[in-house]
């Protein structure tokens, strides 16, 4: 800075220019006061880059052009300009920066002009005034970038919320409870708070606390949102399948068309489309599987009933065969106890699978039940009518009172024995009866012997008729299940 009795020389660097490549020109603007006693303005490169097209603006404010600048070479732009009266202008400038919102920083600098004012040191004084004027100008630039930010920041930060609220408004009440659900509300208040605390604080204090929040939060879950309701869906139509279902319902497509959109469009309104679409498929999965318990329950109840009736044929059957072993009886017993249980086995398992494989199962157990009756009923019959004729053969045949009344014993425990259904103990018991008849002198008619053993035989005979009609019944209705399966 240099002066005269009337004039002040003023020089300072205005900008800097750092180009990471080489460039014809760079357009830049300088401002200056508007202050008749300011003249001679001159803008130039300190650095030696030439500066053409200078122009005024406007009242303030200056453009022009530096040229050839070279990459990561450092450009100085200078201002230079004339002060004329230069107390009274120190003077003015001091009142204006009065009134003016300043930094510290920039108070600090006119603080030293005034005290320079005081000494009468003018030029210093201006110095100081210019510094101040060039940070203040700065401090100008840099807030209008932290505003931007600021504003940045806070659109993106109202834009999710708004999102949000929307999409939360939407949710039908009665839908299920979801994590991914749970956590929007959270992100909801976590924005609300943010949102409050911000605009209560400086810019400066706005921006830390608006990128503390994670701008990436909604598309990282709905990434995994995704992923999620993808599984969940195939976990559904798993559980579908299960209750004994082969259709597609309305509700299925509609997810699938839902998911697509999301899959295409990652927005959150259509994770909420999503998310509703799978709580009307969970409904309805819920409801066939309550139907399937319900079937399930009345299915055993069927087999439970079934069951304590074949206990019971089995428990007497059993008996039966266990006395006829060893005897010409035991070749009557085609049913065994073995496969019977098997069948109570099978019939059980099979009321978690497919119903008509149930029936099937269940029409086999009462096959065999029918079976083990044919097979108690032929005994009962044949031991009914080995007691009839030995009733017969007692009246015809002379005994003496001591022979009768131990025979008449006898047949009267054969007698105990059929009350109480012991049908092979009292055929053996009979035949005993009949071989000790057959000794005395006066046997009774050997022709009703025959026509007994005759009637076992056919009764056997007719039992066997029996059993192969009912394997290929149940060979047909095997190969009937086959085909509707197929199906």
């Amino acid at each position: 800075m240099c002066s005269s009795s009337h004039f002040t020389s003023l020089s300072y660097a205005t900008q800097q220019i750092n180009p990471n490549i080489d460039l014809d020109n760079v357009l830049f603007f300088v401002h200056s006061l508007n202050d008749s006693r300011i003249s001679s303005l001159s803008i130039f490169a300190a650095t030696g880059e030439q500066v053409k097209n200078v122009e005024r603006i406007s009242e303030t404010k200056y453009s022009a052009k530096v040229f050839n600048l070279k990459k990561n070479k450092k450009t100085v732009i200078k201002v230079s300009y004339m002060i004329e009266d230069t107390q009274s202008y120190v003077i003015d400038q001091i009142d204006l920066f009065d009134s003016a919102n300043l930094s510290s920083d920039a108070k600090n600098l006119v603080d030293q002009a005034k005290i320079n004012v005081l000494t009468g040191d003018y030029n210093t004084a201006l110095e100081y005034l210019e510094k101040a004027t060039a940070l203040a100008k700065q401090e100008e630039k840099d807030l209008q970038k932290l505003q931007i930010k600021y504003t940045d920041l806070n659109k993106k930060l109202q834009n999710e919320l708004i999102n949000i609220n929307t999409s939360l408004s939407k949710i039908n009440p009665n839908s299920a409870n979801s994590t991914f659900i749970d956590k929007l509300v959270s992100r909801q208040e976590e924005l609300e708070r943010v949102s409050e605390e911000s605009d209560q604080s400086n810019i400066s204090e706005k921006i830390k606390i608006l990128e503390s929040v994670d701008d990436k939060w909604l598309e990282k879950e709905l990434k995994s949102f995704k992923k999620d309701i993808s599984k969940e869906y195939n976990d559904l139509k798993e559980r579908f399948y299960n209750a004994g279902n082969s259709t597609t319902p309305q509700e299925f497509l509609e997810f699938e068309a839902a998911l697509n959109r999301l899959e295409t469009g990652d927005r959150l309104e259509y994770a909420i489309d999503a998310f509703e679409a799978i709580n009307k498929v969970e409904k309805i999965i819920g409801l066939q599987e309550e139907n399937k318990e319900l079937q399930k329950q009345d299915l055993r109840s069927v087999f439970l009933m079934i069951k304590s009736n074949v206990d019971i044929t089995l428990d007497h059957y059993s008996k039966e065969l266990a006395a006829a072993k060893g005897t010409e009886y035991s070749s009557m017993f085609k049913e065994t106890e073995k496969n019977v249980q098997n069948l109570l086995k099978t019939a059980e398992t099979s009321i978690d699978s497919d119903s008509r494989v149930f029936d099937i199962n269940i029409q086999n157990l009462n096959k065999s039940q029918i079976r083990m009756h044919a097979i108690l009923d032929t005994l009962e019959k044949e031991a009914n009518a080995k007691f009839s004729l030995i009733e017969t053969a007692m009246s015809q045949t002379d005994l003496d009172d001591n022979t009768r009344k131990d025979l008449e014993s006898k047949v009267s425990i054969m007698q105990n024995m059929l009350g109480a259904r012991e049908y092979v103990n009292a055929l053996r018991a009979g035949s005993a009866i009949i071989e000790e008849l057959d000794s005395y002198e006066k046997p009774f008619d050997n022709t009703l012997v025959l026509a007994v053993t005759a009637f076992a035989v056919l009764g056997a005979a007719g039992f066997y008729v029996y059993k192969q009609k009912e394997e290929t019944n149940s060979k047909k209705q095997m190969r009937k299940l086959e085909k509707n399966e197929s199906m």
